[in-house]
């Protein structure tokens, strides 16, 4: 349906009304200094969000209801909502309705992603195979400026992974002796009238889970159960698969030793015969989001994309920093009704917890990727990416339509889709307050080599999200209604781009080029 007059809308233009269905926006915002509505501010609000009904009278009820389930609402959350100042315009990228226009714009498309997905081995292997093809060839000049121009982004590789993790270890230090509640009471806002308060906001974790040992998912609640507000402010979201045969037994277990800690306890199960959906944490995340939100919403009354929640996504075997909560809390509040929901939030990840059991290249290998994934945070010229454990308001999550169930890189996927979907605004924000978790290990030695190979050849297949960048980028360059737009949105796009060229094909090379300049 569309939002028209009789919703209390002033449309100016016959295209500045939103269609409200799962693929596209619901909800008004201020874009690009431009109102795309104009609100009466007293007007009876009464249409459709994501499919559920946003009634004013209603919501105004909930905000006096104490209950147990429902979630009190303040005034300034409900003025939030009614605000178009506040909330996300995106993009629809609506792939079939784009298309059907011109049989030349589907052939265009679909050259987008040949090239694309031809791109990973014309550089990986052509780059490889020229290199040696001037080698045979005694072409000494084009041998020589390649290994140059190679080692020198080797040497500034180097020296900023040592710069730059020497800097995100006291960041970690600092921030580890901050008192974050503390420093969230003296933060004056910015803004006039905020959105909402401290007290407004509601952490959700959602952990996907499968054959995972009940003791490992004791540990990573109990790391949960840290934070000081987690009987209050912490709900947390059991995502199972259908097809685990003790999911059940443990959802009982879990429930019964940790009911008490949180906020509340909710648990789903990913059914294995949907279709588009690749077996793997994307597909469980995104059907846990479409139940979480119906929960979310019968239990205590938040609505598809309440402002006041923040959902955390996490491995089942990690170890969150007990200030960690507090931290998001204060950089969602104080990042402003301008940005919080343009923002995702990482943490270092640390894969440390099984260190000392592994064998010495695992070790090697766990150690130089920490140190990478923390450099590459504390350098602030560095394009952020969200990774295994992060941060995201439901707002956001909501309007991008939630996880892509048919990508198994959900992290770089989540990520890429935001940012493409907002025109490049979208920011990852690092917390420098490190979550631990477990390397791959098996009984034996070269059982634990085979299974580290398997997750990092798993981990390469995040290359496929720059042909999602360039296929999408393509159907935003048809959205969009203007050259200038499509400009601003392709520089914004281009650090983004640049990050997954950087770590899948440069990277890529590094095992070959070395032992080739050798040659």
């Amino acid at each position: 349906m569309a939002i028209t007059r009789e919703a209390g809308f002033n449309v100016s233009r016959a295209d500045r009304s939103i269609s409200v269905d799962h693929r596209e926006v619901r909800l008004c915002c201020n874009f690009a200094g431009e109102n795309y509505l104009e609100v009466d501010p007293d007007a009876e609000l009464d249409f459709e969000i994501h499919g559920e009904k946003f009634d004013e009278k209603a919501y105004r009820v909930s905000s006096t209801d104490t209950t147990r389930d429902q979630t009190p609402m303040s005034e300034n959350v409900y003025e939030a909502l009614r605000d178009p100042d506040v909330l996300l315009q995106v993009l629809q990228l609506n792939e079939e309705r784009l298309l059907r226009e011109s049989p030349l714009r589907r052939y265009f498309y679909q050259a987008v992603q040949l090239f694309a997905r031809a791109l990973p081995a014309l550089v990986l292997y052509g780059g490889t195979a020229s290199l040696l093809v001037c080698s045979i060839w005694q072409y000494r000049w084009g041998v020589l400026l390649s290994l140059t121009l190679f080692t020198l982004y080797m040497v500034h590789l180097s020296i900023s992974i040592l710069f730059f993790s020497v800097f995100g270890l006291f960041r970690v230090w600092r921030d580890s002796k901050e008192d974050w509640t503390a420093a969230l009471e003296d933060f004056e806002p910015l803004d006039e009238a905020p959105d909402i308060t401290a007290k407004d906001v509601m952490h959700v974790v959602i952990l996907p889970t499968y054959r995972t040992p009940i003791e490992v998912l004791q540990d990573t609640l109990r790391s949960l159960a840290e934070f000081r507000s987690a009987q209050r402010k912490l709900i947390l979201c059991l995502a199972f698969e259908e097809r685990e045969e003790e999911a059940q037994e443990k959802e009982k277990r879990l429930k019964h030793i940790f009911h008490k800690q949180f906020a509340d306890i909710i648990a789903t199960y990913h059914p294995s015969n949907l279709p588009k959906h690749l077996p793997g944490k994307s597909s469980n995340e995104s059907w846990a989001f479409q139940q979480l939100r119906k929960e979310l919403h019968e239990a205590r009354g938040f609505q598809a994309s309440d402002p006041r929640v923040v959902i955390t996504v996490m491995d089942d075997d990690s170890t969150m920093h007990p200030k960690y909560f507090e931290a998001l809390t204060y950089h969602f509040m104080t990042a402003g009704s301008n940005h919080r929901y343009l923002q995702t939030w990482q943490a270092p990840i640390c894969h440390f917890k099984n260190f000392l059991r592994q064998p010495v290249l695992v070790r090697i290998s766990s150690l130089f990727s920490t140190l990478s994934e923390l450099a590459c945070l504390a350098n602030p010229l560095d394009c952020h990416v969200t990774y295994s454990t992060y941060s995201i308001s439901l707002a956001l999550a909501s309007a991008v339509g939630g996880w892509d169930p048919d990508h198994l890189a959900e992290d770089w996927h989540m990520f890429a889709k935001c940012a493409v979907k907002t025109e490049g605004r979208v920011r990852c924000v690092p917390i420098f307050l490190p979550v631990l978790n477990y390397t791959p290990e098996e009984d034996g030695y070269w059982e634990t080599l085979c299974s580290r190979w398997t997750q990092a050849k798993r981990h390469a297949l995040g290359v496929s999200e720059v042909v999602y960048v360039l296929s999408a980028s393509f159907l935003a360059f048809l959205e969009l209604p203007s050259w200038r737009r499509f400009f601003k949105f392709s520089w914004k796009m281009s650090p983004l781009l640049a990050k997954f060229t950087q770590t899948h094909f440069v990277n890529g090379m590094a095992g070959v080029w070395n032992v080739m300049a050798q040659l």
